[in-house]
C-alpha cells in the first residue's frame, strides 16, 4: 500500500464516513473501491471499531418506526404517481419522477439492510446482528407492540379496500 493510499484514510471524517457506512451494512469491497483502497484496509478498520460499529447499528434501529411510517406515506405517493402516469404521461413532471426514482431506492435499501436482496454482504449483516445479540432481546417490546399495531392496521385497511370493490 503506498504512502498516499495510507494518508487518504488518516482523515477522521473519512474513518467516520467509513464507520457509518459499515454500520449500514455496506460492503467493505463497496467502500474500499470508492476510496481506492484494498478491501482488507476497511475490513482492518472495520476491526478495529467493531464495538463503535455496533453501538451505530443498535442507534440505527431507535428509528425504525419512524422510518417505516415515512417510508409508507413516500411508497403511498409514489403509487399515486404511477396511477397518474398510466392514465397521462403528460402529468409525469420531473420532479415526481425524481421523488419516484428516490422512493425505489429508498425501498431497494430497506430490501437490502434486512437481508431481502440475495446480496452475501447484507446477509451476513444480518447474520452478524442476530448471532451478537441472540442472548439480548434486540426488539424492544414497545417496538414489538408497534410492529403489531402497524400489521393490524395494513390488515384492516386490505379488508377495507376489498369491500370498496
Amino acid at each position: 500500500m503506498s504512502f498516499h493510499t495510507v494518508t487518504k484514510l488518516a482523515t477522521i471524517c473519512t474513518k467516520i464516513d467509513i464507520i457509518n457506512r459499515l454500520s449500514t451494512g455496506e460492503s467493505s469491497n463497496k467502500i474500499a473501491k470508492d476510496y481506492n483502497v484494498s478491501g482488507q484496509r476497511i475490513r482492518q478498520i472495520k476491526k478495529e471499531n467493531q464495538q463503535l460499529i455496533e453501538q451505530k447499528v443498535q442507534e440505527l434501529l431507535q428509528f425504525l418506526p419512524d422510518v417505516v411510517e415515512t417510508t409508507k406515506i413516500d411508497l403511498e405517493i409514489a403509487k399515486k404517481i404511477s396511477l397518474e402516469g398510466k392514465k397521462d404521461l403528460n402529468t409525469l413532471t420531473p420532479e415526481k419522477l425524481q421523488f419516484k426514482a428516490q422512493t425505489n431506492k429508498i425501498s431497494a435499501d430497506i430490501y437490502r439492510a434486512i437481508g431481502f436482496y440475495p446480496a452475501q454482504a447484507q446477509s451476513l449483516f444480518i447474520q452478524n446482528i442476530y448471532n451478537d445479540n441472540r442472548k439480548q432481546t434486540v426488539i424492544s417490546e414497545r417496538y414489538m407492540k408497534f410492529l403489531d399495531s402497524m400489521a393490524e392496521e395494513d390488515r384492516t385497511e386490505d379488508i377495507e379496500s376489498k369491500d370498496s370493490f
